[in-house]
């Protein structure tokens, strides 16, 4: 499901979304940051083409380069504004309950016996510290999971280098 899915499905049926966020999601939209960064790549191609002197006054100063650079540095800020909350629940709010088929579909997964344990939990929740994740321990309406986590910082790392 994609960020512009879970906003529209917050609408109720039949409501148009209001003008200020189809602007915002336009000018926010993946697809208009690869049509103005090709622009920007080759308008900056024939400009490397030109005299130095000619390329700054015509082409790099010009009103229209300047619009599209702005233009894309508006999309950047729109874009990391709209994924940053899901990356932020992503990273401190995970979806701690799983089904059994969802956890060995992951790439990476361990099953951990413990017949013969005092506690179970207790055993898969070491097993869990040992790899060196962060366990918490939870009660559901399924029984008690052990989750284990690493590396919330991970999610952020794309918007921390751009």
């Amino acid at each position: 499901m994609r960020l512009t899915d879970t906003i529209n499905s917050k609408l109720p049926e039949g409501q148009p979304e209001s003008p200020l966020k189809q602007t915002l999601r336009f000018f926010g939209s993946m697809q208009l940051g690869i049509f103005l960064i090709l622009l920007l790549a080759v308008i900056s191609a024939y400009a490397t083409l030109q005299e130095m002197e000619q390329a700054i006054q015509y082409i790099y100063s010009s009103w229209w380069y300047l619009s599209i650079l702005s233009f894309t540095s508006l999309n950047l800020l729109l874009c990391t504004v709209q994924r940053i909350g899901p990356m932020f629940r992503l990273a401190y709010r995970p979806n701690k309950i799983a089904s059994v088929d969802s956890v060995k579909s992951m790439p990476v997964y361990r099953e951990v016996h413990c017949q013969g344990h005092e506690n179970p939990l207790d055993t898969a929740a070491q097993a869990f510290k040992r790899a060196g994740l962060r366990v918490t321990l939870a009660k559901t309406d399924f029984g008690h999971v052990v989750f284990g986590e690493r590396g919330r910082l991970g999610y952020f790392g794309s918007t921390l280098v751009t």
